[in-house]
């Protein structure tokens, strides 16, 4: 082959690869720049939207913390009364350990416009409102305000909310926060935050040869690093931000840093503040098209061959030592390939090598074909085994590492899973796993990659933000020292329980707690100690209250009580009772014994108020009633609703005397068979024989014994008198019949029931043939299997018994017929209609019939009329009780008619 054919082709060719290698150098280096200009684009939009989020959080602390404080009695109290020894010192430095509120000061204007209190001086009294033009729209229009200002000191976060007592305005609170930890914040993500104040605020700044100038700019981040100021201004950085078609970044190649920018606008929307943040280039991730690049080369390269071979392999054809040389050139050349593609493997294991998350290869058997060292990892977690390959069914762990990777097998399709393991030492990691198929040329999946990395820190950080959240939100919805709900956690529960019982129309009671006299031991035995005595107290509170219901402490000496689902009044009472009881116990603090009583003002729902503040209001002024009424005692805001709880209160005490002092008396009502008109039974009424009212019906003072449990001791006088009496009779000879005695359902489940009627059985001679206890219908039907079980005990010892006011209530007749009765008593409601009221005529009719096929005996109450009468005799029933025979009459007067009756018949 002449050296013509050969150098004319090569140069050729070498002129086009090179021309192939300019091209794909150009094309490279400007899809590199474009990437770069991308990423710190990118980078400069996240710093910004960043700065805005926090300032943003910032605003809506600041806020919230205002709106909280800005509702305290303490503070509306102060400005009332022209208090100022208020101080929130105690509540600043609680806050700047529980969060990042470092830097807060509150300032409270009164209602002229003059500075009442500032937590940074003493200082007071001066005209703000002149200075401030916020303040001067806020007194024209009050309503919560936000504002980003610069003051005399500095460029701070305001927010102002105005006051109100009794809708009166009396002034603004305000709270003021600087930009020192946002620029902390951003610290800690490596963003190094310079914050400028603009020039037209030069002359605002006090004592400006103390603080930091760029120019005329204000440095409000006093620990900015000097060297970017010197950055800002050798740059010339802020004449770079204002031009009108710039770019949102600045690259400084010399320091290799990212510098984006970020403008304040004020309320007027002027510059208020510009902001220069400083960021390392060599943290933005822009990509890198090196490998692509090798890769085009080497295409290029393999062209250039396959060219060259194409060539040499027509021109030499003809030649045999030349194909012979060519083909020591190719076999050279593949040499040369195969080495390049081995050094390729080992640069791309070296590559994966280096990288700090778990990277597998994982091919259609879960076998691994490729792994980095940081995938030993999570291999010596997932498996006891250190070879490439994992058993599935080995253990529950590589089941569930494995399970992501056969999800992606399965669905050629990207997976993403965070799973739980237990390491040597028995602790707890979490790793985050990314699967994603790899597919050759003809789209077939041949296997996947797998990419993880541990979030355990991650995870760790965020359930202690969220504690930090938790904790915060603690300290504003309650009290700072009895840890009960505060003012706006109560009106909060107010609220929504209105709401609630709106919607069911059911009632809520609010009561309002004033402990009385408390200011004396403040004053006596210090602060210390009356704040141990409000703890004690709120524990108290919260003993003497349902689980339903919410006690809270609104500041001072003042208690509220939200009773939720009210359905009786009496259910207040009860607890209002139990309020004074439990308040009235000796409270023990440091060798101290204090007595605690207090006064309570109760508004209800929706009688008193439709609103919450309506209800405390009303609450409150009833308080003050009780206070005038003289202290440690209860008032209703309904004048009629404080007249029937005393009336109860009344009824209840007379009560207790009543049994004290052996008021109650039995009267006696014959039961009698029609057809030998013989007495066969008596029923034993109780009566109160009231010193100044007279004679007391049972239906006034019986169910408020129910209610109270004084039914026990009354029922055991009762069971006492009315075996006396039986006794006596029975022993003179005046009758054989037996003594009809009500028990309630509350004396049965009593323990000492049965003690008690054996006791007065055996004190007054008594048998037990001659007793017989009447329980009413609905006692029974409370529970069916216990009812049977006491009864079957009466009747083993040879008590009757009988049911009285049958068919008002709603029995089962399953239970009936397994209940040890005797005798069924038809009520009253059904006698008195007879025989005109068809309806009450055909239950008394089945009730009869029904009483006959169980064999009981029946007996009708009631009996008024010959008409009633002769209607339940002609229906089979012969016993009878009412006033058509005789009214209920004392033991003297019922001994009298029996002593005749027996003379009569002698």
């Amino acid at each position: 082959m002449s050296l013509k054919n050969f150098i004319a082709p090569t140069v050729f060719s070498l002129m086009m690869l090179v021309i192939t290698f300019a091209i794909i150098g150009i094309y490279v280096d400007d899809q590199q720049n474009e990437i770069q200009q991308k990423a710190y684009s990118n980078k400069a939009k996240e710093i910004q939207d960043l700065i805005q989020t926090l300032i943003e959080n910032k605003q809506e602390k600041v806020s919230f913390i205002t709106l909280s404080l800005a509702q305290d009695d303490k503070l509306k109290k102060a400005l009332l009364n022209n208090n100022h020894q208020l101080s929130y010192d105690g509540y600043l430095n609680a806050l700047a350990k529980v969060s990042d509120f470092k830097n807060i000061w509150l300032h409270i204007i009164d209602e002229h416009g003059r500075s009442f209190y500032r937590s940074w001086t003493p200082k007071q009294g001066d005209n703000i409102l002149e200075k401030r033009l916020d303040l001067q729209q806020m007194f024209k229009d009050p309503k919560p305000m936000q504002t980003i200002s610069t003051g005399i000191y500095d460029l701070t976060f305001k927010s102002s909310v105005p006051i109100y007592h009794d809708k009166k305005f009396i002034g603004v609170f305000e709270t003021i926060a600087k930009f020192n930890s946002i620029a902390a914040k951003l610290k800690h993500k490596n963003i190094d935050p310079v914050f400028l104040v603009d020039k037209s605020y030069h002359s605002q700044l006090k004592r400006p040869f103390t603080q930091t100038f760029l120019d005329d700019y204000y440095v409000a981040n006093l620990n900015a690093d000097p060297k970017h100021l010197d950055d800002i201004k050798q740059n010339q950085l802020i004449d770079y931000s204002h031009q009108p078609r710039h770019l949102p970044y600045f690259v400084d190649q010399q320091k290799q840093q990212l510098v984006t920018y970020y403008e304040l606008p004020n309320v007027n929307n002027d510059p208020m503040g510009h902001f220069f943040f400083f960021y390392p280039l060599n943290k933005i991730e822009t990509g890198q098209l090196s490998n692509n690049q090798f890769s085009l080369y080497v295409y290029a390269t393999i062209g250039y061959l396959f060219f060259l071979i194409i060539y040499f392999y027509q021109l030499n054809k003809r030649e045999k030592t030349q194909i012979t040389e060519f083909n020591q050139r190719l076999t050279e050349s593949v040499h040369q390939k195969t080495r390049q593609l081995s050094h390729q493997k080992y640069f791309l294991q070296n590559v994966i090598d280096g990288v700090s998350d778990s990277v597998v290869v994982y091919d259609k058997n879960l076998s691994i074909t490729m792994k980095n060292e940081a995938a030993e990892q999570l291999i010596g977690l997932t498996s006891s085994s250190k070879q490439y390959s994992h058993d599935v069914n080995k253990n529950e762990q590589s089941r569930d590492y494995l399970e992501t990777v056969t999800k992606c097998l399965k669905s050629a399709k990207p997976e993403k899973a965070v799973h739980h393991f237990i390491d040597q030492h028995q602790k707890s990691r979490y790793f985050e796993f990314t699967v994603t198929p790899l597919v050759d040329g003809s789209g077939q999946l041949n296997s996947v990659i797998q990419l993880g990395h541990e979030i355990t820190n991650y995870l760790d950080i965020q359930e202690q933000l969220q504690q930090q959240k938790n904790d915060l939100d603690f300290i504003a919805y309650h009290d700072p020292l009895t840890d009960l709900p505060n003012r706006v956690l109560f009106l909060d529960r107010l609220t929504q329980a209105i709401h609630q019982a709106q919607r069911n129309h059911d009632k809520v009671a609010l009561l309002f707690i004033d402990l009385d006299r408390f200011k004396e031991i403040n004053d006596s035995f210090g602060h210390a100690s009356g704040d141990l005595v409000l703890i004690e107290c709120g524990k108290r509170l919260k003993k003497a209250i349902r689980e339903i219901d919410t006690v809270a402490r609104l500041g001072g000496d003042e208690f509220t009580i939200l009773i939720d689902e009210l359905k009786t009044n009496n259910v207040i009472i009860n607890v209002v009772k139990k309020i004074i009881k439990t308040l009235s116990d000796p409270i023990f603090v440091n060798e101290n014994i204090f007595h605690i009583t207090a006064s309570i003002g109760i508004s209800i729902f929706p009688n008193d108020g439709t609103d919450a503040n309506q209800l405390l209001q009303n609450a409150d002024a009833a308080m003050y009633q009780a206070k005038e009424d003289g202290k440690n005692t209860y008032h209703f805001y309904t004048k009629e609703m404080t007249e029937q709880a005393y009336n109860r209160l009344l009824m209840e005490n007379n009560l207790r005397d009543a049994l004290d002092n052996q008021q109650f008396e039995l009267y006696y009502q014959p039961q009698v068979d029609i057809t030998t008109n013989r007495i066969v039974g008596f029923e034993a009424l109780v009566r109160w024989n009231h010193e100044q009212k007279g004679i007391i019906p049972p239906d006034h003072f019986i169910p408020l014994a129910e209610e109270t449990g004084l039914i026990i001791p009354l029922g055991k006088q009762i069971i006492d008198m009315a075996s006396q009496t039986i006794s006596e009779w029975h022993r003179a000879n005046l009758t054989r019949a037996r003594m009809a005695i009500n028990v309630s359902a509350k004396q049965l489940r009593d323990n000492r029931f049965f003690h008690n009627l054996n006791t007065a059985l055996s004190k007054n001679n008594c048998q037990s043939d001659w007793v017989e206890i009447e329980i009413t219908e609905s006692s029974v039907m409370q529970d069916p299997e216990l009812a049977i079980q006491l009864l079957s005990k009466l009747r083993r010892k040879g008590i009757t018994i009988s049911i009285d006011d049958f068919g008002t209530g709603y029995s089962s007749l399953a239970y009936l017929k397994k209940l040890p009765i005797t005798k069924v008593k038809i009520d009253r409601s059904f006698v008195s209609n007879l025989p005109q009221d068809k309806d009450d005529a055909e239950i008394t009719k089945a009730i009869i019939s029904m009483s006959q096929s169980l064999n009981l005996d029946i007996i009708a109450e009631g009996i008024e009329t010959q008409e009633q009468q002769d209607f339940v005799l002609q229906e089979g029933c012969q016993l009878i009780q009412g006033y058509y025979y005789s009214r209920p009459l004392t033991k003297q007067a019922m001994t009298e008619k029996l002593e005749s009756i027996r003379l009569r018949e002698a």
